[in-house]
């Protein structure tokens, strides 16, 4: 069956490694990002992301739907890339208050990290493909809901992004201008 492709990029006045610190540590999101209700790691802290490590995590929509996601780490070439095979569920109203109705998709999410003109440019690629048939009929109203919900939650991560960044960014200068 033919994946839904998603994408979108951000691009934040900051260093690399301030960037893919956020972008690849997915416990801090709910932090910074205000889609992102909660998550679950399977390894807690601020330590270094493997390969193997997975995470749960909930997200809130624009639309009548929730996401929950689960993401292993398949590659990770630190500051530049990050993969992650995801699951999500999308569930939702299916128009009575008795009623919801769960779609499952799978496949990958990346992030790729560019320097450009003094800038970090954040590019987020997703390819998930339906676990059960979607209908020809409905698949262009499939795309355009996932293109729009996709669309909101990456333009309302961005601001926070940047804060954190230079939240980030301030804290490691005034511990050097400390020491």
């Amino acid at each position: 069956m033919k994946p839904f492709r998603l994408g979108h990029s951000w691009r934040v006045n900051a260093k690399i490694d301030d960037v893919f610190y956020f972008v690849s540590h997915i416990g801090t999101w709910p932090s910074w990002w205000p889609q992102i209700v909660s998550v679950m790691t399977s390894r807690p802290g601020d330590g270094v992301v493997e390969i193997g490590d997975s995470a749960t995590m909930w997200a809130k929509s624009l639309l009548p739907y929730t996401l929950e996601w689960d993401t292993t780490v398949v590659e990770i070439a630190e500051p530049r890339m990050i993969r992650v095979k995801g699951h999500v569920k999308l569930a939702g109203q299916t128009g009575s208050q008795d009623k919801r109705q769960d779609f499952r998709l799978s496949g990958d999410i990346s992030f790729e990290l560019f320097e450009e003109g003094g800038l970090v440019k954040v590019v987020n690629r997703q390819a998930m493909t339906p676990e059960t048939p979607v209908s020809t009929l409905f698949r262009p109203l499939y795309s355009a809901v996932f293109k729009f919900n996709h669309w909101y939650a990456m333009r309302n991560g961005l601001p926070g992004l940047k804060l954190a960044c230079a939240k980030r960014s301030e804290a490691v200068l005034t511990k050097t201008q400390t020491h």
